[in-house]
């Protein structure tokens, strides 16, 4: 069982992964997330997360979807994702990229401030299991 998605002009199969084998790729050097139904291998691209790797593995073999979607990431984030698919869940969506709305951009107001308080929380988490206190 496969689906197809495009990335930029590269046309490629879907494999399909349970949430038990995504899982498995639960560490820094080997981190896979799932958001919005697809598989993403993010290894080798969490140190260049805005808000630190940290952030991304501490999410390594689970379902991000809500925190994702209630940080408001860029238009050009969402794309960037779409390049690190692996794959996608049993029963996941046929459609797999929203289209940017007419006049919808990635930068508003409140996107800057979202993205800070993210980091705001990201260092205040990591701080707080440097000092063991999670």
């Amino acid at each position: 069982m496969s689906d197809t998605t495009i990335t930029g002009t590269e046309e490629r199969e879907l494999k399909v992964y349970t949430e038990e084998e995504v899982q498995k790729h639960n560490t820094p050097q080997d981190c896979w997330i799932i958001c919005h139904g697809k598989v993403y291998d993010v290894s080798k691209w969490a140190d260049e997360h805005p808000a630190g790797p940290e952030l991304i593995t501490d999410y390594a073999g689970f379902d991000l979807t809500d925190p994702f979607d209630e940080v408001n990431h860029s238009t050009e984030a969402h794309e960037l994702l779409e390049t690190l698919c692996v794959g996608r869940l049993p029963g996941s969506p046929k459609t797999k990229f929203r289209a940017k709305s007419a006049g919808a951009t990635g930068s508003s107001l409140l996107g800057p401030f979202v993205l800070m308080t993210v980091v705001i929380i990201g260092v205040l988490v990591h701080l707080a299991k440097q000092n063991n206190y999670m």
